[in-house]
């Protein structure tokens, strides 16, 4: 076979593999079914460019009052094709500053959920499915909970320590501190060209207040365009990614919350990465620290003729090197701290050369 039949060939079975995209949902916090003028126009300007919409929603006032529809136009944008009605709370309410559900009992967590999903049923003819924490924070019931109630898909944040239990998926916002570095808009724009083409998923959470005046409405018009007329960037809501089988369940939830030195230089905040490349990135960094400190006992099983000495010097290196992997893995340490650890080890079996010397 010739090299340019070879060329077409490979060129040929590329066009024929899946491309990838990074998916981008954008979520909208704290509508309720009362007008708003704000979230009326960002309803109106996603409806226009035909973007999907994720729209956390709350289902009542203080007191539990339900909040009551009194715009049949506005009503009638949340309930286009593309807008997601997602639960948002109960009441919304930081009860002890610990958010809506941070403190609650496991009752009391279920009783609210089902109240919440009832009253914004009887409002929109379009399953609910997903559940956004009021402060993005949540307890350890919430998997049984959410599962009881047939919400099986949770956005939160980054930060949140949820049990691994049933089939929830997560889908958390994924900019959290770039949004105070750089801006929402900024970090939203940055996060998705950079990983444009990459098999990650980018959710950019937003409130009426992130749209103060002019140029931030600029700014979220010309993120909107760039999503919109870039083939390597797909817009979904929460229910539509999980319906395209873009599934993202507590390993990979966990697995993006693993921090390391190398991950640090290696994968770019702001989205969700898949997560067989989080764990390779962290299992490489651990080892890199590993070897880093049994370098000087791997000097010294090579020199080293005594039969005794070898054998204490393997046990070393097991022990030491499970401690260090150990310890990279769980980030008991920071970087710069592990790798003086990794050194000082090494200190060991260079003076005990030194010394027989």
């Amino acid at each position: 076979m010739s090299k340019k039949q070879i060329l077409a060939l490979c060129a040929f079975f590329s066009l024929t593999l899946p491309a990838k995209a990074v998916k981008v949902v954008f979520r909208l916090d704290d509508p309720t079914v009362q007008y708003d003028s704000v979230h009326s126009r960002v309803l109106q300007l996603f409806a226009g460019k035909g973007i999907p919409l994720s729209v956390a929603t709350i289902p009542c006032a203080k007191e539990e009052i339900p909040h009551e529809i009194n715009d049949s136009s506005y009503w009638q944008l949340l309930n286009a094709p593309t807008i997601e009605i997602a639960l948002h709370g109960l009441t919304h309410e930081d009860i002890n500053r610990q958010g809506e559900f941070g403190g609650l009992s496991s009752d009391e967590t279920c009783r609210r959920f089902r109240k919440g999903k009832h009253i914004l049923s009887q409002h929109f003819d379009k399953p609910i499915n997903t559940f956004i924490p009021p402060f993005n924070a949540t307890n350890a019931s919430f998997p049984e909970n959410l599962e009881s109630n047939g919400l099986h898909l949770l956005s939160a944040d980054m930060f949140q320590r949820v049990p691994r239990k049933g089939d929830i998926q997560y889908y958390p916002e994924t900019l959290g501190h770039l949004m105070k570095q750089k801006g929402i808009w900024n970090a939203a724009k940055e996060s998705i060209l950079k990983c444009r083409g990459k098999n990650a998923i980018c959710v950019v959470m937003f409130h009426a207040y992130d749209l103060p005046d002019s140029t931030a409405w600029l700014q979220l018009e010309n993120l909107l365009e760039a999503c919109n007329n870039n083939k390597k960037v797909e817009l979904y809501t929460f229910s539509s990614l999980y319906d395209s089988g873009e599934h993202s369940d507590w390993l990979r939830y966990r697995a993006n919350q693993l921090s390391s030195g190398l991950s640090k230089y290696l994968l770019h905040k702001g989205v969700l990465h898949p997560t067989w490349l989080c764990l390779a990135i962290h299992i490489i960094n651990a080892l890199a620290y590993m070897l880093i400190a049994l370098v000087g006992m791997l000097v010294l099983l090579v020199r080293t003729h005594s039969i005794s000495l070898k054998r204490i010097v393997y046990l070393a290196l097991v022990v030491i090197g499970a401690v260090i992997f150990c310890i990279a893995w769980f980030h008991l340490l920071s970087p710069l701290k592990l790798l003086l650890l990794a050194v000082l080890i090494n200190t060991i079996p260079l003076i005990y050369m030194v010394v027989r010397r």
